[in-house]
């Protein structure tokens, strides 16, 4: 019989071991409030409801006692007890380990007087149950009863345990009697509590070691024992620092035994160690799941949130009793919320919303050493898929050490896993002789870590990772403050994304490579030069610039609207949020982009202010006839071979231009210098506009590191924090947005309805009787034929009205260039020849003082400029009349690729060419041309800003001002050049 009952013991123990061997299989937890109170009781190292023993009934919700016509012959505590029957008449003793008769005494004692005992005040046992007064003899005192020493008795051996008496000598620890027969021996125990270098002699650990260790040492376990070795273990944080004998630690681990790959050390041993390393427990479960091939999925619900997944909690007292086992949420473990009411909105954050979110404060030395004088111990598990099945959740304490190592900072392969922690222990480091404990050590970090499953985009998620750091800071400043932290950490895969943003702006780049060669390429030929040069080097340069600093541009919002869309959009968790540590590939893009566009607006003010600009004046005086027209430009250019017509004019000649009106020049240049900084996008209309939908719709509070959409958030409910990468996509979304809708309203409303700038200058330069030439380039430039058909414009203001309700009524010729045409604006590509002739007659205008001051240069000389200037005029006039001997044009249209890449493949050598600008293409010499340029460094600033400011405001009135310092400097520089090139004082240029 006896080796049946023990084939049948072990057949159990190898039952619970495969049972529980398995650290990735979901166990039932249960809570003590779902055990039957009539008839269970619960075991706290299993968290199991279970029924009593056979022959015993449950005295409280966590022990059994042998019924009434029983005795125990082993009563360990909790559900160890075996029961055995008393003979008939008898009943069980006290101290229910023994039978005795219940006579009358039994049955009428005044408990009032005397206690109901049936031992004698010596110890020795009664016949019967008599009731008297217990005085203290040699029996041991306990509980308000004289009791026998008998069951506080623990040996070793279990063949010694029935023949002990109280007259043997035993070590006393505590409430319990250890035979002194060699088997425990107090000086192999040391009852040390490890503070960085230094170890505090723990008054706890002194008083609880050997006891908790013997009694959970022996084969008839002590449950609540085993629980006290494991806590007083914990405080030490698993580490073992003895190298001989027992501390807290090794006395814990010598109950593993043998099988070290399980988590079942022994009925009523609380499992605390994981068997596989970090490396091996994930590897695990991507292998196979939970076992089964189930993975944990992510998925939400309203607000952000998923309800299939809850943290349980079993949390046990230092004493070793079992405190409660409930739901909780994660402000249990926020020494800032849980400590200080002001952070009380923290709490209601869920760890299940794929959202990184952390907080930190600073905490008094004393409000912890008082939450810390009575610690609580917790073992965490996760239910999940609303079943009834919780799933172990394992903690990394970067404390944690094995051979003075901090291996949980190393080769994931070599950290290990536990399960139980502490917040904060202001009780472990106080010593016999000092009223209070000489330290206390508290969790400075506390990080829930979470990992999407790389491979899976259905939600797929491993199981939550508890991460502590601790920290521990003396008492002897209690008005010190120190950090603490709580983060809920998600990690997913970013190389992918951030692979892809290479990749695309990779390819991207090495098409701006291309178009910036080409576009230099272009230049080189329209700027007359046969081989490039080190000019050519710098145009390259600068394409290069504006190409790259678009194609970062787009790849950069192109990012960030996808964050933005699938991340707030999805319904299964398959995106996180990069962090501020991950978002270097987003910093790296945002400040290159920044950057080149800055150098490109940069580059675009200094070359729109250096082209060369002349106004043609077709007035001529009334008295001067049309031969002496044809007579001046032949002698200006074409028998410039005779050294008396170099000076071009006689004196008489420049009385007769004398005699034209130079005020229609002036307003036309002024016309002019007023749109050089005219936008089609009005910048303050778009940033009121930005910062309407931004701020005032409140479209911001989209841009919160969670999956909220809502743009009007609960005041009560706590706001995550703002991410950097959703914010450039909304304010990105918003601009161009906004801006494309400006373009779309002064595109077809605002010229058409209200006013169009650039047409009413061009009619204006009709009305003046002005042509414009503007040249870009040595041999390309653009010019706007502004000669009226009425021939004069100096006029009274009734032949003036006359003269345009004859135009009205088309009873004169039309304004454009070439017969019965209304074309006025002309991309030319003109000759080497006629280059170098313009560039001769402008040499005297080139001088660094081109107008006459009064300490400056001199009268004669101002005069020579005027003339040059005429001379000039006169030399324009018979190009566009097409009348000068090997200096002819021909007015063409683009083709197709020619409109396409801004190109021209026409050889300008025998013959100059006028392609029609039905487009206005020249408008690109003006701010409200290169429109597409100067929204995209706006924008590149205000999300510039923005990012590193978390701020729209300021990214808006920085904007402004970025805005005006650059106008201001388009303005300056534009009327420098207008005045240098047409002779037009800048007094004028108002």
């Amino acid at each position: 019989m006896k080796i049946l009952k023990a084939f049948i013991f072990y057949l159990i123990q190898i039952n619970l071991a495969s049972c529980q061997s398995n650290s990735l299989t979901p166990v039932k937890v249960a809570r003590p409030s779902e055990c039957d109170p009539s008839a269970q009781f619960f075991d706290i190292s299993s968290s199991e409801c279970k029924d009593c023993p056979l022959n015993s009934r449950k005295i409280d919700l966590y022990n059994c006692k042998c019924n009434d016509d029983h005795f125990a012959k082993y009563d360990y505590g909790g559900g160890s007890i075996v029961c055995e029957a008393c003979p008939s008449n008898q009943v069980q003793s006290s101290n229910g380990f023994s039978c005795v008769e219940c006579n009358a005494n039994c049955r009428n004692c005044d408990t009032s007087r005397g206690i109901l005992t049936d031992t004698n005040q010596d110890g020795t046992k009664l016949s019967s149950y008599q009731c008297i007064i217990c005085n203290s003899g040699d029996s041991k005192v306990y509980d308000s009863s004289c009791r026998s020493c008998f069951p506080f008795i623990f040996s070793l051996f279990d063949s010694n345990i029935n023949t002990l008496s109280c007259s043997n000598n035993f070590l006393e620890f505590g409430s319990i009697l250890i035979n002194s027969d060699g088997s425990v021996l107090p000086n192999q125990y040391t009852y040390s509590i490890v503070f960085g270098t230094e170890s505090v002699n723990s008054e706890f650990v002194s008083v609880n070691l050997i006891s908790a260790f013997t009694q959970c040492r022996t084969s008839r376990r002590n449950a609540t024992a085993c629980q006290v070795l494991a806590n007083m273990c914990v405080l030490n944080i698993y580490t073992i620092f003895v190298q001989s004998g027992f501390d807290a630690c090794e006395a814990f681990f010598s109950l593993r035994g043998t099988n070290q790959e399980s988590i079942f050390w022994g009925q009523y041993i609380p499992w605390l160690v994981y068997p596989q390393s970090y490396a091996s427990y994930f590897s695990n479960y991507e292998n196979s799941g939970l076992g089964d091939n189930r993975f944990l999925k992510l998925s939400f619900e309203d607000k952000c949130e998923s309800s299939t997944f809850e943290f349980y909690a079993n949390q046990y007292n230092l004493d070793g009793s079992f405190h409660s086992g409930s739901f909780v949420d994660i402000s249990k473990f926020q020494l800032c919320n849980y400590l200080s009411p002001s952070y009380s909105l923290a709490s209601k954050v869920s760890p299940f919303s794929a959202t990184n979110y952390n907080q930190s404060c600073l905490l008094p030395v004393s409000t912890l050493l008082e939450f810390g004088k009575e610690p609580k111990f917790f073992e965490l598990f996760l239910k999940f898929d609303n079943s009834s099945d919780l799933l172990p959740i394992p903690v990394k304490f970067l404390d944690y050490r094995e051979n003075g190592l901090l291996v949980n900072l190393d080769d994931e392969r070599n950290q290990k896993l536990h399960r139980r922690f502490f917040m904060v222990d202001a009780i472990s480091s106080k010593q016999p002789s000092t009223p209070t404990a000489k330290y206390i050590r508290y969790v400075k970090s506390f990080v829930i870590f979470i990992r999407l499953r790389d491979t899976q985009t259905n939600g797929e998620i491993y199981p939550p990772l508890i991460i502590i750091d601790y920290d521990y800071v003396s008492t002897d400043d209690l008005t010190r403050t120190v950090e603490v932290s709580f983060e809920i950490a998600y990690s997913s895969n970013f190389q992918a994304p951030d692979l892809a943003m290479w990749i695309t702006s990779g390819i991207l780049a090495l098409f701006s490579l291309v178009w910036a060669f080409i576009r230099a390429l272009v230049w080189n030929r329209r700027s007359g030069k046969v081989a490039p040069d080190l000019i050519t080097l710098f145009k390259f340069t600068m394409f290069i610039c504006s190409s790259l600093g678009n194609v970062f541009f787009l790849v950069l919002v192109a990012g960030s609207l996808y964050w933005l869309i699938f991340y707030k959009g999805q319904g299964i968790a398959y995106l996180i949020l990069p962090n501020s540590d991950q978002q270097a590939v987003f910093i790296v893009m945002l400040v290159l982009a920044f950057v080149f566009k800055l150098i490109d607006v940069l580059h675009l003010v200094f070359s729109q202010t250096s082209f060369d600009i002349f106004f043609i004046d077709w007035e001529r005086p009334t008295s001067e006839s049309s031969s002496l027209v044809n007579q001046l430009i032949a002698s200006t250019v074409l028998d410039k071979g005779k050294e008396e017509k170099k000076n071009f004019l006689s004196n008489k000649e420049l009385s007769e231009y004398n005699r034209i009106s130079c005020w229609r020049t002036l307003f036309v240049a002024n016309e002019w210098n007023e749109i050089q900084t005219f936008r089609k996008i009005d910048p303050l209309v778009q940033l009121i506009g930005v910062l309407f939908f931004l701020k005032v719709i409140n479209l911001e509070a989209i841009t919160t590191s969670d999956c909220n959409t809502s743009i009007s958030p609960d005041p009560n409910a706590y706001q995550a924090e703002y991410s950097g990468i959703l914010r450039i996509a909304m304010a990105a979304s918003m601009y161009i947005g906004v801006g494309i809708l400006q373009y779309v309203v002064y595109e077809f409303f605002y010229i058409r309805c209200i006013s169009d700038k650039i047409g009413q200058f061009i009619d204006f330069c009709s009305v003046a009787n002005i042509s414009m030439f503007i040249m870009t380039h040595t041999q390309y430039g653009y010019y706007i034929h502004g000669r009226s058909p009425h021939g004069n414009s100096d006029v009274s203001m009734q032949n003036m009205s006359k003269a345009l309700s004859k135009e009205e009524n088309e009873e004169t010729g039309k304004r454009g260039l070439g017969q019965n045409s209304d074309q006025q604006t002309f991309s030319i590509f003109i000759s080497s020849k006629l280059s170098n002739e313009y560039s001769k007659v402008m040499i005297p205008l080139f001088q660094k003082k081109s107008l006459r001051k009064s300490s400056g240069i001199s009268g004669a000389e101002f005069d020579k400029r005027v003339l040059a200037y005429n001379n000039l005029n006169k030399f324009l006039m018979g190009y566009i009349d097409n009348i000068l001997r090997n200096l002819k044009y021909k007015i063409v249209r683009r083709n197709f690729f020619e409109n396409i890449f801004n190109i021209e493949f026409r050889d300008p050598t025998k013959n100059g060419y006028f392609f029609a600008d039905e487009n206005r293409t020249f408008e690109t010499v003006l701010f409200c041309g290169q429109e597409q340029k100067l929204f995209i460094f706006d924008l590149m600033t205000f999300l510039f800003v923005d990012y590193f400011a978390k701020n729209y405001v300021l990214a808006a009135f920085c904007v402004f001002l970025v805005i005006k310092v650059y106008n201001t400097l388009r303005n300056d520089l534009g009327k420098r050049n207008l005045s240098r090139k047409t002779l037009v004082d800048k007094r004028f240029l108002i």
